[in-house]
């Protein structure tokens, strides 16, 4: 199992496991990606591009909020997922990089 930052953090392809995909003539499949990335929406999500915002609150603080929102409603396995990835980004030291060797 793969235990790469870009895999176990946002559920990607990493670049060696790209690597054997491609050698063995393989694309990725959905399977491949975490179900966050699958069922993305971008957009008119209410609270992150709101029409109503109030100029007083920084963009900022209106874009954690809107994000806030989007997690409340998240299934389990995807606000598990937000997180992680949040905490590994207010706290990047504690993500152990590994270096892969392939053959």
């Amino acid at each position: 199992k793969c235990e790469c930052v870009l895999r176990s953090v946002f559920g990607l392809p990493c670049a060696h496991e790209m690597c054997v995909m491609s050698q063995n003539r393989r694309p990725v499949d959905l399977s491949d990606v975490h179900v966050f990335w699958r069922t993305l929406t971008v957009g008119d999500e209410k609270g992150v591009h709101g029409a109503h915002e109030d100029p007083k609150i920084p963009d900022a603080l209106r874009l954690i909020d809107g994000s806030l929102e989007v997690i409340k409603k998240a299934n389990p396995d995807q606000q598990m997922f937000y997180a992680h990835a949040i905490h590994n980004l207010i706290h990047p030291k504690s993500i152990e990089v590994e270096k892969h060797i392939t053959k």
